[in-house]
């Protein structure tokens, strides 16, 4: 999984944050209503690199 190189080095804190953001982007797929939530959540965590 290319995408999880980053964090998979550090994995302490932001390892729960990426799989949360990939959830809501899972969910926000399936509901365009939560698509903006979704992208600032996966914002926050891919920032954490």
């Amino acid at each position: 999984m290319k995408t999880q190189t980053c964090l998979s080095a550090e994995p302490r804190d932001g390892h729960g944050d990426y799989q949360r953001a990939v959830h809501l982007l899972r969910a926000a797929a399936t509901c365009d209503a939560g698509q903006s939530d979704a992208r600032r959540q996966w914002i926050r965590a891919a920032t954490q690199c």
